[in-house]
């Protein structure tokens, strides 16, 4: 796959190329791996979301260096946040929620 940066300049909008590269492993979503150096005024890197909130990843953002229990949910739940993109999406286990089609006797 050939991938290419490209930059809006000027109006109207007319793209250009900044940098170009072959990349092997067809992974479109992602920035190449190798063979890729561009000089650009700005980085590329992965990124990955939240499972929770972002306010409440904000709020449990001092148990991301903690490496046992509470810390180790929030890594998973919280990836972005604690910059932990390399964790698998499938690691956050979350709590099940109350269901407003669920039928509750009184």
């Amino acid at each position: 796959i050939q991938r290419r940066v490209m930059a809006n300049v000027g109006q109207p909008a007319r793209l250009q190329v900044l940098s170009e590269a072959f990349d092997p492993t067809l992974n479109r979503y992602l920035p190449p791996t190798s063979n890729w150096s561009p000089n650009l005024f700005f980085t590329i890197e992965a990124a990955c979301r939240n499972h929770i909130t972002n306010d409440a990843c904000a709020h449990l953002s001092s148990f991301c260096d903690d490496t046992t229990g509470t810390g180790t949910w929030v890594q998973q739940c919280c990836r972005s946040t604690c910059s932990k993109c390399t964790l698998a999406r499938g690691l956050c286990t979350l709590p099940p929620t109350f269901s407003m089609s669920a039928k509750s006797e009184l």
